[in-house]
């Protein structure tokens, strides 16, 4: 399945004189698509050898969801199945094998601020302070511009324990612990995530 990647960018700017002094503000808005990640089933299913490369089968019937030991979840397992495929674009029941890369990652969305003092020029030099904030709402909201990503670009939410002899349906256990958990396959991105200052002076003649 071919992804395209979006972004889309908007840019503000508004400059002021102040008497001898220059005063520079502008934005920078930055909203961008997710890469693109696939979801594995933790089992050698095709018997080739290996068992972290095998795409991810969703039943036309509801599995058999067994927890992991470590896992916190509670309620109805298949309720966990059907809401964490939901959370990745997805539909329980389906009846379909994946496509490598099938689901998206969330889009980041962050905001720049730039301020810019300009002093007067003092025996041909020209002095200009500036502050800069990236991830500015990050600033009043920890939840504003985090950057959320797949690791490697491929998670492994289960794996296939066999058949149930007295159904036919498919047992899937919880590969690791909170491995159904809504969202679960995806990690923040700690640095990038966080609002950052920075202050500068350049100095021109």
């Amino acid at each position: 399945m071919a992804h395209e990647s979006h972004r889309f960018n908007a840019a503000a700017s508004w400059s002021v004189q102040t008497g001898p002094v220059g005063h520079t503000l502008g934005l920078f808005y930055n909203a961008q698509s997710g890469r693109p990640y696939s979801l594995i089933i933790g089992t050698d299913v095709n018997r080739d050898g290996f068992s972290t490369n095998d795409l991810l089968f969703i039943p036309g019937v509801d599995p058999i969801i067994q927890r992991n030991a470590g896992s916190t979840w509670t309620g109805d397992p298949t309720a966990q199945w059907a809401k964490f495929l939901e959370g990745a674009g997805l539909e329980a029941g389906s009846g379909e094998t994946l496509a490598r890369y099938h689901s998206t990652e969330p889009w980041t969305r962050k905001m720049d601020f730039h301020y810019e003092l300009g002093l007067p020029i003092i025996n041909r030099f020209r002095t200009a302070i500036t502050a800069d904030v990236l991830n500015l709402l990050n600033m009043f909201d920890s939840e504003a511009g985090n950057v959320r990503y797949v690791p490697n670009q491929n998670y492994t939410p289960v794996t296939y324990q066999g058949i149930d002899a007295a159904t036919g349906r498919p047992i899937y256990r919880e590969a690791a612990a909170n491995r159904l958990a809504e969202g679960g396959q995806f990690s923040r991105a700690d640095v990038a995530s966080r609002w950052q200052a920075r202050l500068g002076l350049r100095l021109s003649f």
